[in-house]
């Protein structure tokens, strides 16, 4: 679900100047396009993290737009978002927990 701080970071973040980083406004376009069509519903913890960067790259011009404690604090890291650079654990298809990867060896 997506949270009221989610929101307002997008929709804050969508009347930003971005300079020459065109990702960063491509996807806040996009997303903050879809929320005022009520088609985004959700975020992947990998959208979740990104909007989190932004966010944090993009603090000093939301100070004038958002209330303090909707702005981050401190950097995101990517392990707060359940995301992980070890080789040794995969997302599970349905759940999205870190598991161990199947051994398809004995597949048909």
């Amino acid at each position: 679900m997506l949270s009221q701080t989610e929101q307002a970071q997008i929709h804050s973040l969508g009347r930003c100047r971005f300079g020459r980083r065109e990702f960063d406004k491509r996807f806040i376009s996009d997303l903050d396009s879809t929320l005022r069509h009520g088609q985004l519903r959700d975020l992947t913890r990998q959208q979740r993290f990104t909007l989190a960067k932004i966010a944090w790259r993009y603090r000093r011009q939301l100070k004038d737009r958002l209330q303090a404690y909707l702005i981050p604090d401190h950097e995101p890291q990517a392990d707060e978002y359940g995301l992980t650079d070890r080789a040794d654990l995969v997302p599970d298809m349905f759940s999205g927990e870190l598991t161990p990867p199947h051994d398809n060896s004995d597949a048909i």
